[in-house]
C-alpha cells in the first residue's frame, strides 16, 4: 500500500466510511505495519482535538444588520469627502498660473540668442559667460548696465559707455567670457 492509499484508508477508517470487510482488512494491515498504526494514532488524536474544540456559532440577527446599515451619517463626513477637490483645484491653479518672478530685463524665457539683435537706442554688446560665472556680477565689474538678461542662459545685453573697441578687447581676454558680440553702433 502506498502513502496516498494509507492516508485515504486512515481517513476512511477514522470517519467510519469503510464496510466491515474493508475495516477488518485495514486492522490486519495495521497490526503488521507499525508506521500505519502510528499514523492512525496521530490522526485519531487530531480528530479528537478538532471535536473537542468549541466552535462559536453565529446566529445572524437581521435587526442588527439593519441598524448598522441605517445608522446616521456623522456631520463631518459630508464636507470631509469634498476637501480634496478644492485642494487639488488650488494646486492645479498654482502650477498652471504664470509666475512673474523673472529678474529685471528678462522678458521671454523661450527667447534664444539667435534672435535678431535688439534695437537699443545706444551702443550695446551681448556677453555670454561660462556656466559657473555670474554674468550680471561680471558685467558689473566692467561698469556696464544690463539692458536684457536672457532667461535660462548666462547671457546678457549690456549698454556700453566707453569706446567699444578697447572694451571688446578687454572682454575677449577675460577667461570667464565665452562670447562677446557687438549688437549695434
Amino acid at each position: 500500500m502506498n502513502i496516498i492509499d494509507k492516508e485515504g484508508m486512515i481517513a476512511d477508517y477514522i470517519n467510519g466510511h469503510l464496510d466491515e470487510k474493508a475495516a477488518l482488512d485495514f486492522e490486519r494491515t495495521m497490526q503488521a505495519d507499525e508506521s500505519l498504526a502510528a499514523s492512525l494514532q496521530q490522526a485519531s488524536m487530531i480528530k479528537n482535538a478538532v471535536h473537542q474544540h468549541e466552535v462559536d456559532t453565529v446566529d445572524p440577527s437581521f435587526e442588527t444588520f439593519s441598524t448598522l446599515l441605517n445608522r446616521p451619517t456623522p456631520w463631518y463626513s459630508k464636507w470631509y469627502n469634498w476637501v480634496p477637490v478644492p485642494a487639488a483645484a488650488l494646486a492645479v491653479f498654482l502650477m498652471v498660473s504664470p509666475q512673474n518672478n523673472q529678474p529685471i530685463g528678462v522678458e521671454n524665457e523661450f527667447e534664444t540668442l539667435t534672435n535678431a539683435s535688439e534695437a537699443y537706442g545706444q551702443t550695446a554688446i551681448r556677453v555670454v559667460a561660462n556656466a559657473d560665472t555670474n554674468v550680471v556680477a561680471l558685467v558689473g565689474e566692467y561698469d556696464m548696465q544690463v539692458l536684457k538678461h536672457y532667461a535660462g542662459t548666462n547671457a546678457v545685453d549690456v549698454a556700453v559707455n566707453e569706446e567699444t573697441d578697447g572694451l571688446m578687447k578687454r572682454l575677449e581676454q577675460d577667461s570667464r567670457i565665452v562670447l562677446v558680440k557687438t549688437l549695434n553702433k
